[in-house]
C-alpha cells in the first residue's frame, strides 16, 4: 500500500499538533498566573536591627539614605542609632525609619537638597504624613517645613556611613540650626503659668497652668534653651481660667506630650475663630507651640478652707438649706449632723486628700463655683496623663503624632 495513501495517517499527525499547542497554551497560562500572583505577594519584611552591635564609630555618624532611587544625607548622634545604620549597612537588616525635623539649608551635609533634618533617629512606627521622597520635599519645601514639619521616608535604606566631625560654619548672616533634644530634671514645684506661641499672629499666644512637676520641668527646659520637649495637651474649657485672657478659653489639666492626635492641633487664632467646635472636641494640642515663659502662678497661696470648731454651732450661712447661691453651684451640699460641714471652698483655695491636691481655681465669676467636683476631675487627668511623661526624664521627638501607621 503507498505510504501516500495509508489510512488516518494525515489525521494523526494534525492531532499530535494540536495536542502539543494545547500543552504549550496551558503552560503559558500556568506560567502567567505563577507571575500575577508573585507580584501580588508582598514581599517579605526585612528582619529588625538587633542593636547589640557596639558601633565602631565614635561619635555622630553622616549616612546616606536611598528611598526611590534618590539619596539624602542626615546626621545620627545618638551611638545605638550609629550602630543600628551600621549594622543594616553590613547585614542587610531593618534599622528603622529615619525620622528628623526639617529645616531650611543642608545643614553642609545634604547638598544640592536645600533642607536638612535635624535630631535624626530611627523609629519603629510614624504617621504617614512624613512619608515621601526627597524630590517631594525640593518641590515644596515651604509647605513639608510649616506643615508637616518631618520626614520620614518608610522605605529608605543606607548605602553608606562615615565619621561627622561637626557641623561646617554657616553662610555670613544664616544661623546654625538649633539642637531639638531635651534634657531636664524633675523637681518638686508649686503650680506655675507657661506662656507658649502657636504660630506667627499676635492672637497666637496662649497661656496655661501647669501643676505636675514633670510638664512643669519640661516647659521649664523648652523656654530656656529654645529645644522641643514636647508640646500641651489639655482639655479645653470655655473662659480664660484667669489666666488666659483675652481668650475665652482655656486648658484644664494641662501636660507636655510627644505625641497627639492631628485632629486636636491648631494655632490660638484659629481655636478663637471657631470656639464652638473646639469645646466639642473638648481636647487642645498644637504641635507647633513653643514655650517661651515660665511664671509662678499669682494670687493667694492654696490653703485649706476654714473648718468651724466643733464647739461652735453651725452658723446660718452654713446651713444646708438650699439658696439661690447654694442651687447653682455644681455640688450641692449634704445635709449633715456634724458641725464641719462646709460650703464649697471659694476661688483660689485647694482641697487636700493624703497625697493628692486639687488644682487651684484662679477664675472670677460664673466660673469660681466649679473649684469642687470639677477640680478632681482636673488632678486625676494630669496624674493619668502625666504618668506616661514621667516615665521618662529625657524627651526624644523621634515619633510624633498619631493616628500611627506601621512602617513599609
Amino acid at each position: 500500500m503507498d505510504r501516500r495513501t495509508r489510512p488516518g495517517g494525515r489525521n494523526a499527525v494534525g492531532g499530535m499538533v494540536t495536542a502539543l499547542a494545547i500543552v504549550l497554551a496551558l503552560a503559558s497560562a500556568l506560567i502567567e498566573v505563577g507571575a500575577a500572583r508573585a507580584q501580588e505577594e508582598p514581599p517579605p519584611e526585612p528582619v529588625p536591627c538587633p542593636g547589640t552591635t557596639p558601633p565602631t564609630i565614635t561619635g555622630a555618624a553622616l549616612v546616606t539614605f536611598v528611598v526611590g532611587g534618590e539619596q539624602f544625607r542626615a546626621v545620627l548622634n545618638d551611638p545605638r542609632d550609629v550602630g543600628l545604620a551600621l549594622e543594616e549597612l553590613a547585614a542587610g537588616c531593618d534599622a528603622g525609619i529615619p525620622s528628623g525635623a526639617l529645616a531650611e539649608g543642608d545643614g553642609g551635609v545634604n547638598a544640592p537638597h536645600g533642607w536638612q533634618m535635624l535630631d535624626t533617629v530611627f523609629a519603629d512606627f510614624t504617621i504617614e504624613l512624613c512619608d515621601g521622597r526627597p524630590s517631594d520635599i525640593d518641590a515644596d519645601l515651604g509647605s513639608w517645613i510649616d506643615t508637616v514639619g518631618r520626614f520620614c521616608p518608610w522605605s529608605a535604606s543606607v548605602v553608606a556611613v562615615e565619621p561627622y566631625g561637626g557641623p561646617v560654619e554657616p553662610p555670613p548672616g544664616e544661623e546654625p540650626p538649633v539642637s531639638t533634644l531635651c534634657d531636664f530634671e524633675v523637681v518638686p514645684s508649686a503650680p506655675v503659668v507657661v506662656t507658649f506661641v502657636t504660630g506667627p499672629l499676635p492672637g497666637d499666644t496662649f497661656k496655661a497652668i501647669f501643676a505636675d512637676p514633670a510638664p512643669i520641668a519640661q516647659a521649664r527646659a523648652e523656654a530656656a534653651t529654645g529645644a522641643e520637649c514636647g508640646f500641651p495637651s489639655g482639655a479645653i474649657i470655655a473662659g480664660d481660667g484667669g489666666v488666659n485672657a483675652p481668650h475665652a478659653w482655656h486648658l484644664a489639666g494641662a501636660i507636655m506630650v510627644e505625641a497627639a492626635i492631628e485632629v486636636c492641633d491648631g494655632a490660638a487664632s484659629y481655636v478663637d475663630e471657631t470656639l464652638p467646635d473646639w469645646l466639642s472636641l473638648g481636647t487642645y494640642c498644637p504641635w507647633g507651640a513653643q514655650a517661651i515663659d515660665v511664671q509662678p502662678l499669682a494670687g493667694p497661696s492654696p490653703s485649706p478652707s476654714p473648718t468651724p470648731s466643733p464647739s461652735a454651732s453651725p452658723s446660718p450661712s452654713a446651713s444646708p438649706s438650699p439658696s439661690p447661691s447654694a442651687s447653682s453651684a455644681p455640688n450641692p451640699p449634704v445635709p449633715s449632723a456634724s458641725p464641719s460641714a462646709q460650703p464649697s471652698a471659694p476661688a483660689g483655695t485647694t482641697g487636700t486628700t493624703g497625697s493628692v491636691t486639687a488644682l487651684p481655681n484662679t477664675g472670677s465669676g460664673p466660673a469660681a463655683p466649679r473649684s469642687g467636683g470639677f477640680a478632681w476631675v482636673l488632678v486625676s487627668v494630669a496624674l493619668l496623663t502625666g504618668f506616661a511623661v514621667r516615665r521618662r526624664r529625657t524627651v526624644r521627638c523621634a515619633a510624633i503624632p498619631q493616628p500611627l501607621a506601621r512602617r513599609r
